[in-house]
């Protein structure tokens, strides 16, 4: 907290500060007077959804202000200081896309929930909208505005990783993308439509694409290298990830023998409620709200082999498309154990 003004640290007032790095930050926060619980912490790679929920159920603002705190925490961060010709965070712009995948996901997601849910006349609404617009922008010019520097046709983003190992992060991404769209803020869908060509090219089945069999996994080999070269399909993403597959029909009993699972059954433990299969199911399910081309289409290839995780005891990645039908009483089933958690 800003003993200055009682309201959550802002880059704004402390343009030049990070708490990521020494090296990164060019002015220390100021001490607190009285003693402070606080430690830097290693920011929001694994970092939940906190404070947004209970806001909008009670209208307490002990919520909504824990929410603020937690993402003005993921802005004042990343460190000041860029590598690679990027202006890392940019002082106040809060920019963070240089950080890992799955933490951008993550603080994307915080901050989306808490320029939404933020009263319109509490001061540090436009604070939050900035931060929000600053950073979908600079994903525009870097993903959607032609001649963009890491724009490429499988929809994926920078990683640090390198893209010989683009990993699972990418799922958590392709969620949030879907999510900032429909909690209002419009000007992502270009940025959206750009990403969630990821999750749809990873389940395609016809001989020149990527079998849906092979999509849950740790990393792909979405490039020959480096972080700015990527194969021009998802074929050959495919024939260089799994290249023992490459040869076999996808979704047919020769292709479920060679992979040693069921027929339609998926990498990643289909049943499981945590691993791979689990984790990527939130991304089929924006993909399937998009509306895009294919998005229908992933998320019910996802269920061919009738093999689903039964959520209702860890209902974590138990993410479902909220403009799915509901199946009637004649089609229960196996897919009937999907929660309704949205």
């Amino acid at each position: 907290r800003d003993e200055k003004t009682g309201y959550p640290i802002s880059i704004d007032d402390y343009p030049n500060t990070s708490i990521a790095d020494p090296a990164g930050s060019d002015q220390p926060l100021p001490e607190p007077v009285g003693t402070s619980p606080y430690s830097p912490g290693n920011w929001s790679s694994h970092q939940p959804s906190i404070g947004y929920l209970p806001y909008l159920v009670t209208g307490d603002y002990y919520y909504l202000e824990e929410a603020q705190f937690w993402s003005a925490y993921n802005l004042i961060w990343p460190s000041n200081v860029g590598w690679d010709g990027n202006p890392g965070r940019n002082h106040a712009d809060g920019l963070w896309y240089t950080e890992s995948l799955r933490g951008q996901a993550w603080a994307y997601r915080s901050l989306a929930q808490v320029a939404y849910a933020t009263p319109d006349d509490h001061p540090t609404k436009s604070y939050w909208l900035d931060k929000m617009e600053t950073n979908l922008a600079r994903d525009h010019e870097l993903y959607v505005h032609p001649g963009g520097a890491h724009k490429n046709r499988l929809g994926a983003m920078f990683m640090a990783e390198g893209n010989e190992q683009y990993r699972f992060y990418d799922y958590f991404m392709s969620w949030v993308v879907q999510y900032i769209v429909d909690l209002g803020f419009k000007q992502a869908i270009p940025f959206r439509d750009y990403k969630l060509k990821f999750p749809i090219g990873l389940m395609g089945a016809k001989s020149d694409e990527y079998c849906f069999q092979s999509a849950p996994r740790y990393a792909w080999k979405t490039g020959p290298g480096g972080t700015y070269e990527f194969y021009p399909t998802f074929r050959a993403v495919y024939e260089n990830t799994v290249p023992d597959r490459a040869r076999t029909e996808c979704g047919t009993d020769a292709m479920a023998s060679l992979m040693g699972l069921r027929l339609n059954e998926m990498d990643g433990e289909q049943n499981s409620t945590t691993y791979w299969f689990a984790q990527l199911q939130p991304a089929l399910a924006a993909a399937y709200d998009s509306g895009l081309a294919g998005g229908k289409e992933a998320w019910k290839r996802a269920h061919l082999s009738g093999i689903h995780p039964d959520y209702k005891d860890m209902p974590i990645w138990a993410v479902i498309p909220h403009s799915l039908e509901r199946p009637d009483s004649s089609t229960q089933g196996n897919q009937q154990v999907l929660s309704e958690t949205h």
